[in-house]
């Protein structure tokens, strides 16, 4: 059994010592790190690949437009970079 969660803020970065994410996990849901909940699979089946994951669960984006920004921002980022593809 793991002793530490996936990392869900700058924090939990540093405690884990990870400087940059391989992957970021958006979820509506709240983050339980058991194997019956999607993100906890998705998100260990690929730190058990070597990739670092980190979680935004459950982003407050309706009231906080900053966050939204961040966000959408993100995505953008991603979206314009020849080396990624995005699939919905």
């Amino acid at each position: 059994m793991r002793e530490d969660f996936l990392p869900v803020n700058r924090a939990d970065m540093e405690k884990l010592h990870i400087e940059q994410l391989d992957f970021v996990y958006i979820s509506g849901d709240a983050y339980v790190d058991h194997p019956s909940f999607g993100t906890a699979i998705i998100s260990r089946l690929l730190q058990d690949h070597g990739y670092t994951v980190g979680i935004i669960p459950q982003p407050d984006y309706r009231r906080n437009e900053a966050e939204l920004g961040k966000i959408q921002a993100t995505i953008d980022s991603v979206r314009n970079d020849r080396d990624i593809h995005i699939t919905a």
